[in-house]
């Protein structure tokens, strides 16, 4: 009889469900290394989560196993901890992702600057909100990463009326600390120099943006907002160019 007893197996309120809880500690180490693209929100999502599994989750699971009860709680916490490893890793998928769907932009924009990077005004430059039915658009954008001569950055592109970029550009000009600049065409000599052909690269607009198989229009009228340096010159590694004529947008950070 003794001996039934001993083989016999164990209630389900007396096996240790080692299973799910050592499934954190992988998603722990995953969570950290899959968000690290967007760290600051990763440790912001720590915060939370470490105490879950450090303490919620064990003392759930130490009285679910003692007395029977707790179990809806236990599942409860096991699933707001999975919940807030696995968000790191979405977070990073959407950034990285979805760069011609406008539905998702205000989120992009949200993880982008509160996750990746938050300077040279990314908070006036990027729009809280895009037009309702842009005729072009996309927003490309690069995660952190632990490498050398690596930068993350972001582009927006847009084409809307006129309208929307006046009230954009409003934003712009009330905002502290970005200079407003007209596109001034490249001075040439006819006795020395060829005269161009085409459309040319704006002075202001890093090259790297300029691409002739999109960009085959005359931007020599555009506008640029750029962030002021100390010394009062223009810092052309994040800035805004709107060019009424075709209603062009573009923003890089």
């Amino acid at each position: 009889m003794k001996q039934n007893m001993q083989n016999a197996a164990p209630s389900p309120a007396e096996q240790p469900p080692q299973i799910p809880n050592g499934l954190g500690c992988g998603l722990g180490c995953a969570s950290v290394f899959l968000g690290m693209g967007v760290m600051d929100l990763t440790v912001l999502l720590l915060y939370p989560a470490v105490p879950v599994w450090l303490l919620v989750i064990p003392i759930c699971s130490l009285l679910y196993r003692k007395t029977g009860k707790c179990k809806l709680l236990l599942y409860a916490a096991r699933g707001a901890g999975i919940t807030l490893m696995l968000l790191p890793f979405l977070m990073t998928v959407l950034v990285l992702g979805f760069s011609e769907t406008p539905a998702l932009y205000p989120v992009r924009r949200f993880i982008y600057r509160k996750g990746v990077v938050n300077r040279h005004h990314s908070a006036v430059l990027m729009p809280e909100h895009l037009p309702e039915k842009p005729a072009q658009y996309d927003f490309h954008a690069r995660v952190q990463l632990p490498a050398q001569d690596y930068y993350p950055d972001a582009v927006l592109r847009l084409r809307t009326d006129a309208a929307w970029l006046d009230t954009y550009e409003a934003e712009l000009a009330a905002a502290d600390g970005l200079m407003r600049i007209e596109n001034e065409p490249p001075e040439y000599d006819p006795e020395y120099d060829e005269e161009p052909e085409g459309p040319q690269c704006p002075q202001y607009l890093p090259h790297y943006l300029y691409d002739t198989r999109y960009l085959t229009e005359d931007l020599s009228h555009a506008v640029f907002y750029l962030p002021q340096k100390t010394d009062g010159t223009p810092d052309r590694y994040a800035g805004a160019m709107i060019n009424y004529e075709t209603g062009l947008l573009i923003v890089w950070i």
